[in-house]
Formats: structure tokens, C-alpha cells, sequence
């Protein structure tokens, strides 16, 4: 809940973080999720220029360090050689978490429109007569016929008309319902497109 209020309040610090402080965080919760501990300087700088288009010079990183510090979102401490590391407070921690989370769901969202396939179909003329088991979102169904369903409202969803009859939606974005489309197409179900939903006559 602290981390929402924090977010949501308009005169909260984390809204006047700079871009740099917030790749920082970013970096550090990606890093954090793997091996928490101190992460040197030295290396954010590495990381943020892999990540980064515009460079980024020691001097502004240590600057943002230090403002991160005194923000109370990062400790800052030397190393035996004298190098400067950095590592998440338990409020840092939070905000860097969330800050982390949405920039991995905006990767995947670029991925996403990015991503284009072509769907295919293979409807037989004449009726199934045999139902074929397809497991989708790690569940069993035992399905006639499955379709990529277009509407005229609302969004994309998969079609699966079961062996009952009953029919299932699977709903989601685009490139989720069209690769359940493809999974069905994969394991021999009669599968197509379609611009909305027939009427079941139930």
C-alpha cells in the first residue's frame, strides 16, 4: 500500500526523479532480483550505456547516487580500494520494484507491436467427429473446433467449442489470443477466423 501513495501523491520525490535516477533504480532492482548486495559505480555506468542512447559520465552518476542517497532510496559505501558502490534501501527497494515492473511490461508491449505472423487455418468441410484434448493457460479442454474470434466491440478472443458443446473464450491482447490460436492449430483441431461470434442458437 506505502508504495501506491508514494507513486500517487504529486508532491512525492519519485515524481521529480530524473530519467537517470530512475534507470538507476531500474538497473539496481534488475540486478537486486538476481544477487541482492552493493552494486559499484563502475558498473552501473556499463549497464546504463548498454541501456541508455544518450552516454552517461561518472561524475553525473555519482551525482545521481548521491541524490538517490539522500532521497533515502540507495545507501551509498566504499569498497577497500576506495570504490564508490551503491545498494537499495528497503524504500528504494519498493519504488525501484514498481519502476522495474512497468519498464518490463513497456518491453513487452514494444515486443508486441512489433510482432507479426501470419495465422492459419485449416476448417474442414465436413464436421469433426472426433474431439482432440488442447491444453491452454496450463489448463485441459477437450475441444471440437477453435476460432480467432474479431468482434465488432471489444477485443480479440479464442473461440473453443468443446465436446459437450459448450463453448469457452479465451480473451486477451492480439499476439496472446493468436498464439492460443496457433497452439490449437499445432495439435490438429479445425481452426479459423472469424468477424464475431456466430449465434449459438441457445
Amino acid at each position: 500500500m506505502a508504495i501506491f501513495m508514494i507513486l500517487n501523491n504529486e508532491h512525492s520525490p519519485t515524481r521529480r526523479l530524473s530519467a537517470l535516477q530512475k534507470n538507476i533504480l531500474i538497473i539496481l532492482a534488475a540486478l537486486d532480483e538476481r544477487k541482492p548486495g552493493p552494486v559499484p559505480t563502475k558498473d552501473l555506468e556499463k549497464l546504463l550505456a548498454l541501456s541508455d542512447a544518450k552516454p552517461v559520465y561518472g561524475p553525473n552518476l555519482r551525482g545521481a547516487c548521491h541524490r538517490l542517497a539522500k532521497a533515502g532510496m540507495v545507501r551509498t559505501l566504499r569498497a577497500t580500494n576506495l570504490q564508490l558502490a551503491v545498494e537499495l534501501t528497503h524504500d528504494g527497494l519498493e519504488c525501484a520494484a514498481l519502476l522495474y515492473a512497468n519498464e518490463r511490461q513497456a518491453e513487452l508491449d514494444r515486443q508486441k507491436r512489433k510482432t507479426s505472423f501470419v495465422l492459419p487455418h485449416n476448417f474442414p468441410t465436413k464436421p469433426a467427429t472426433d474431439a482432440l484434448p488442447i491444453i491452454l493457460n496450463n489448463q485441459t479442454y477437450l475441444a471440437w473446433r477453435a476460432s480467432y474470434v474479431i468482434p465488432f466491440e471489444g477485443t480479440p478472443y479464442l473461440l473453443l467449442v468443446q465436446a459437450d458443446g459448450e463453448r469457452v473464450r479465451l480473451h486477451g491482447d492480439a499476439i496472446s489470443v493468436g498464439q492460443l490460436y496457433l497452439n490449437c492449430y499445432n495439435a490438429g483441431l479445425p481452426v479459423q477466423v472469424q468477424i464475431n461470434e456466430e449465434d449459438s442458437g441457445g
